[in-house]
């Protein structure tokens, strides 16, 4: 390869190397539930969403933080669309829980 077709190739593959990679193949979103705790998390998480806001639908993303379990509810706006498409930014819930799953917080995200 000569350095002019170098020069030109080189933004490309930076652009793919910062956006994840050039396969192609999106991540799932919300990633999928791996372990019991997780799926019993987004259970209580459920139960807030359903006394705090009432959503009909809802995605979540968990996160284990030391003592807390960081969970995000999405409230789900256009089931037909795809990952993020589904929801809004101004309808997301977090809602954080200890190790047996009851609640400490909830508030909006934003």
């Amino acid at each position: 390869m000569n350095s002019l077709s170098l020069r030109c190739a080189l933004p490309a593959l930076l652009a793919c190397a910062i956006l994840g990679g050039c396969s192609g193949e999106v991540e799932a979103w919300p990633p999928a539930v791996r372990t019991q705790q997780e799926r019993h998390m987004i259970e209580s998480a459920q139960r807030a969403v359903d006394r705090y806001d009432g959503w009909s639908k809802t995605l979540f993303v968990v996160e284990h933080h030391a003592d807390q379990w960081w969970v995000q509810a999405w409230r789900v706006v256009n089931p037909q669309a795809q990952g993020r498409g589904q929801c809004v930014p101004w309808g997301v819930r977090n809602v954080i829980l200890n190790e047996q799953g009851d609640m400490l917080e909830y508030r909006n995200h934003l």
